[in-house]
């Protein structure tokens, strides 16, 4: 009713703004107040207006941050006051509409004006910090010139503090300034200002790494794995990549007259075999570089285009690469192929190619992982908008959808995120106009997006690719030393350089399935692929996409290094690697200890599955098969089997199968995962009751095509529990003797 939910929003305006309320007043500065509205869907901006707000931003979860101008937010208080005063009376209620999708007003204040990288209140500073104030963008030039005014009317209020530098464009509007703990103080108290934040630095500075001699290199360690087959231009001698790193170079075809190389090849060997160079040149990673790598050549650079490379020959694309893989397999005992090679254009249909076919024919034939680069996107902006204005949302466009064969079902696709937001010019400077597109862990504003063949979810994961950076006229400078990939090359006597794509972001997904390999030699393909999907983490979401589109750009998520390699302490993986016959359901029971059901801390149950079916590129039903996974509780095992066997048909699997908590929502949902041959879902809870029982059950469903043959099926199962909260909590003791998923029942569906 309008009197209840007025007051208890009333109760908290009052307090969002007594929360906030300025320490000081400062001539210059307009009163105001800004805090976040939380509502259940839409807001309308002239709904905020006829309440006395201005609109600031807002996000896809539907939530708003507005100022309320004056010293006490008269005239929202007005409107609300009107609406409360009509008590029960709900349809007689002024401003219903908008009152009624209100959940609660939250203050906006001190502590989200600073960024992490300043003091909290009350510690004092050992000298004078340089920071960069961002106000809130506006919709004019005026605007944020009064904005910018309001900054300036603090500064000069301190004696120490001083500007140094001003953005004033509306929608980018900074002042960098030199300040003392008191001016921080009333900055932070400024409704203008979004946030206040430590001037954005580059992890290594030019100057150390660019003119490195041969003599300064550091001794390699090498760090054997499982062989990394990389398919490209040619990698160059480089002191960094000895033999034992290196161990084979090959062209194909061999009798070509090669043109010199490029660096692209040598750039992405570096990353194959070092991971992250930028860490090792700044000394955060000890220089250890895996090995072997078996290099073939295939590209060239292109004479007419020289940032670009080609296949130098008549042969079809796809025969090259098909030679070049089962010369790597056959020769060497590959088992991980490195391909940072696409196609210029996005996937468009309604059939695959003959190359994307032959991948994942090839992947299946050979148990490999073939990592594919999912290729680089140049957005076509709007007249009306720029680069920074128009990212993230371009990236959902048909022309960024991602490039064969990175569509590809069978094989591991790969992304791009940006590492670094700090830009930085060649001579070390770095100027306040400049800006990254995207800001650290967002999606690299080059990246291609799903979906992948028979809508699959692609790319499968992402890695650090790189950045681009605007000036300020924005103007893109698309290679930057502060936020672009530093890996080897070796031309002009330089041992490094920089680039960016997803071509950078590939090799460090084909090191880490090497190190897999290398660890558990006996791993098939699948389950080298659900473990990298289930060592994801989620990268960081630019405010304009929902859950939904993140996947579509980010796929799993960036796979972390220890959680693919390591099981031990509160995370436990527990595998299954095995065949499913045609159209028949595995139910495989996970253990539950009971220490993991009991108390009030966060963890979650993670299951991946992936599978390699056959296909047929011609076909409506791209894939031979398609499988699902369902998490099931509280239900014995005779009596999920008797319900999966009643289930002749998609129709009846959504009409019959339990919908209560027996069987849990998992993120992402059945309908978002079930068309991808790399599946991850998880149920994440703060408690979980142990009543349910000491087994869950993990169920598989198979499903064919109608072109299918009778084979069964290849899958790996990974299922992970995970404790976030009690680090003391052994999972791994208590399932020591239960470590791998076993099938206990097969039903024919």
């Amino acid at each position: 009713m309008p009197g209840q939910h007025g007051q208890r929003l009333r109760k908290e305006l009052d307090q969002a703004i007594q929360s906030t309320r300025p320490a000081r007043k400062v001539d210059g500065v307009d009163p105001a107040y800004v805090f976040k509205i939380r509502s259940v869907g839409k807001l309308e901006e002239s709904a905020l207006r006829t309440s006395g707000l201005q609109l600031l931003g807002d996000t896809t979860d539907w939530s708003y941050f507005v100022l309320a101008p004056g010293d006490d937010a008269s005239t929202l208080r007005g409107t609300l006051g009107s609406y409360e005063a009509a008590g029960a009376d709900a349809a007689g209620a002024p401003n219903k509409t908008f009152f009624d999708s209100i959940k609660d007003f939250i203050p906006y204040g001190r502590d989200d004006r600073r960024d992490r990288s300043l003091p909290a209140d009350g510690v004092p500073l050992d000298a004078p910090l340089i920071v960069d104030v961002v106000a809130w963008p506006s919709d004019d030039p005026s605007e944020a010139q009064r904005r910018l005014g309001q900054i300036r009317a603090v500064l000069d209020t301190h004696a120490a503090a001083a500007e140094l530098d001003a953005d004033g464009r509306h929608r980018f509007t900074v002042l960098r300034a030199r300040v003392d703990r008191a001016a921080l103080d009333d900055l932070l108290d400024l409704p203008v200002v979004e946030l206040i934040r430590l001037p954005l630095m580059p992890r290594l500075e030019p100057s150390e790494w660019r003119d490195v001699a041969i003599d300064e290199l550091p001794t390699v360690a090498v760090e054997p794995v499982a062989p990394i087959g990389l398919i490209d231009d040619e990698v160059m001698d480089h002191p960094l990549l000895p033999p034992e790193v290196v161990a084979s170079r090959t062209a194909i075809p061999a009798d070509h007259a090669w043109l010199p190389p490029g660096d692209h090849g040598t750039m992405v060997a570096g990353l194959s075999a070092f991971g992250d160079v930028e860490a090792c040149l700044i000394g955060e990673a000890a220089w250890i570089a895996c090995g072997p790598i078996h290099a073939v050549r295939v590209l060239e650079p292109d004479p007419l285009q020289p940032d670009r490379t080609r296949f130098p020959t008549d042969r079809p694309a796809y025969r090259v690469i098909e030679d070049a893989i089962r010369h790597l397999h056959s020769e060497h005992g590959v088992r991980i192929i490195n391909l940072s090679v696409t196609d210029d254009v996005g996937f468009s249909g309604p059939h695959v190619s003959v190359w994307t076919e032959s991948l994942d024919g090839l992947a299946r034939e050979l148990d490999i992982v073939i990592v594919v680069a999912a290729g680089n996107h140049w957005p076509d902006v709007p007249p009306d908008a720029t680069l920074a204005t128009a990212y993230p949302t371009y990236l959902l466009s048909d022309e960024a959808r991602v490039a064969e064969p990175g569509v590809a079902a069978n094989v591991l696709t790969v992304g791009s995120i940006a590492h670094s937001d700090g830009p930085q010019r060649l001579d070390g400077s770095a100027r306040l106009g400049d800006r990254a597109v995207a800001q650290q862990r967002q999606p690299s504003p080059f990246t291609r997006v799903g979906p992948g063949a028979a809508n699959g979810m692609k790319p499968d994961v992402v890695e650090r690719g790189g950045n681009w950076v605007l000036d300020d006229i924005d103007t893109l400078r698309a290679r930057d030393h502060g936020v672009s990939v530093i890996s080897l090359v070796r031309h002009d006597q330089r041992l490094f350089g920089i680039s960016n794509g997803t071509s950078f972001a590939a090799p460090r997904v084909s090191r880490l399935a090497a190190q897999i390999l290398e660890r558990y030699p006996g791993a098939s393909a699948n389950l080298i692929r659900a473990l990298i999907g289930v060592a994801a983490t989620p990268v960081a979401n630019p405010a304009a996409l929902d859950d939904k589109e993140l996947r579509r750009v980010a796929g799993h998520g960036v796979p972390a290094h220890g959680r693919a390699l390591d099981s031990g302490g509160p995370r436990v993986a527990l595998t299954f690697e095995g065949t499913i016959a045609p159209d028949t359901v595995a139910i495989h029971p996970v253990p539950i200890p009971e220490e993991f059901a009991r108390g009030g801390s966060w963890r979650s149950i993670t299951v991946g599955l992936a599978f390699d079916p056959e296909v047929r590129r011609t076909r409506r039903d791209y894939l031979a098969g398609k499988m699902s996974v369902e998490l099931v509780r509280n239900m014995d095992l005779d009596d999920i089997k008797a319900v999966w066997a009643k289930q002749p048909d998609e129709k009846a699997l959504r009409l019959d199968l339990p919908g209560d908590r027996r069987r849990p929502d998992m993120e992402p949902g059945t309908q978002d995962s079930q068309l991808s041959t790399l599946q991850v879902r998880r149920l994440r809870k703060s408690r979980l009751d142990p009543d349910d029982g000491d087994n869950y059950y993990v169920v598989v469903k198979h499903t064919s095509a109608a072109w299918a043959g009778d084979g069964e099926q290849r899958y790996a199962l990974v299922v992970v529990l995970e404790d976030e909260g009690r680090i003391d909590l052994d999972l791994y003791a208590l399932l020591s003797a239960r470590l791998r998923v076993t099938p206990r029942a097969r039903v024919r569906g």
